[in-house]
């Protein structure tokens, strides 16, 4: 029965640790991507090459 609950919690906490890391991949994915575009705009205006993406 104790392991039974113990077996359980591992899965409701590693369910919980599986969201924080979705997220924390999500966000930070959408900061390399932020960034990623800053820098492309600063070498479009730099170079002035016609802008494709807006």
């Amino acid at each position: 029965m104790k392991k039974q609950t113990w077996h359980r919690s591992i899965q409701r906490n590693y369910r919980h640790n599986e969201g924080i890391y979705e997220d924390l991949i999500a966000s930070s994915a959408k900061l390399v991507f932020q960034r990623l575009a800053g820098e492309s705009k600063k070498y479009l205006c730099k170079y002035k090459i016609p802008q494709l993406y807006e």
